[in-house]
């Protein structure tokens, strides 16, 4: 469905600038549609490339592999973190 866009004001050079920038856009192909999620207990494989920026959209997906590469702790897991036992050690000064 054709559109027009007001472009009063704007220079030559400014809306053959927008032009080219529509046909960029008009020739770029759709992007996939995204990824639904992962049903639990699916094992992914740990990524390998760089890792990407917090915010990116590759960083959710890295950040559950890296999660899912790591061991899992089964049954009930102690973990003592009170401030006695951190600062409480023989030999502590």
């Amino acid at each position: 469905m054709p559109q027009t866009i007001d472009v009063t004001g704007l220079t030559v050079e400014q809306v053959r600038k927008l032009e080219q920038e529509a046909e960029g856009y008009r020739a770029r192909p759709d992007p996939p549609p995204p990824a639904g999620p992962v049903p639990a207990g699916t094992p992914r494989a740990f990524w390998t490339g760089p890792v990407p920026a917090p915010g990116a959209r590759d960083w959710v997906d890295w950040f559950n592999a890296w999660c899912d590469s790591r061991p899992r702790r089964e049954g009930p897991v102690e973990i003592d973190d009170d401030r006695g036992s951190i600062y409480d050690r023989d030999g502590a000064n």
